[in-house]
């Protein structure tokens, strides 16, 4: 999976109207949530995305060092798996 336009980044209000929107480093708008506590959480949770799939990419890759490691090992990397596939949008 290739995601172009990182980082991506948190912005404010659109024509004095309290809104938050998640925009690439383009400035393209990604997405767009109401602005509240709760709301504005969740955009920077979408902003910060691309390095926690980035991440989850390198923890897999750095696993596989650990190929014959026990069963907890094992089953992170199945948890990094099954995240990586809901990004990519293959989840079962």
């Amino acid at each position: 999976m290739r995601i172009t336009g990182t980082p991506f980044r948190v912005n404010g209000s659109f024509n004095n109207r309290p809104i938050v929107w998640v925009e690439d480093a383009n400035g393209k708008r990604v997405c767009t949530v109401r602005s509240c506590e709760e709301d504005s959480s969740r955009a920077n949770l979408l902003a910060a995305a691309p390095d926690l799939l980035r991440a989850c990419f390198n923890a897999v890759a750095r696993f596989d060092d650990y190929a014959n490691a026990g069963d907890s090992v094992q089953d992170e990397i199945k948890v990094l798996e099954a995240a990586i596939a809901k990004a990519e949008g293959r989840e079962n």
